[in-house]
């Protein structure tokens, strides 16, 4: 599945978050469940300017209050480019298995809290 809809709030929500990875909701399976076990999300021009919601996306390997984020425990590869993000904030650091973080074309002008992503292997 791609991410169809652009924000018009800034952040993710739980609707584009179910659209934002190729794999697929099955037959019974919980919108919670589904996103604790998804490993991709992409998320790129979508106009977030806050990471919010993501956070339930416990399994995410290669994709805006960064809150919902926490939720996707497993990411590993986060796809947010071409965005309006302009603060990361200590929710990143919850992304403890995030090994690729894509966030060229943003507005962020200070880069912290990335302490506790010893895995990431690209920025």
């Amino acid at each position: 599945m791609q991410a169809s809809k652009e924000s018009s709030t800034g952040h993710a929500t739980t609707d584009m978050l179910m659209h934002a990875s190729k794999t697929t909701l099955a037959k019974g399976e919980s919108t919670d469940h589904y996103l604790e076990r998804i490993t991709h999300v992409t998320l790129n021009n979508k106009k977030l300017s806050t990471l919010a919601n993501l956070d339930r996306c416990n399994n995410v390997k290669v994709p805006c209050t960064l809150k919902r984020l926490v939720m996707i425990v497993c990411t590993q590869v986060l796809y947010l480019y071409d965005n309006k993000i302009a603060h990361l904030d200590s929710t990143l650091s919850s992304l403890r298995h995030l090994t690729h973080l894509h966030l060229q074309r943003n507005r962020i002008s200070k880069m912290e809290h990335f302490e506790a992503l010893v895995h990431l292997e690209k920025l």
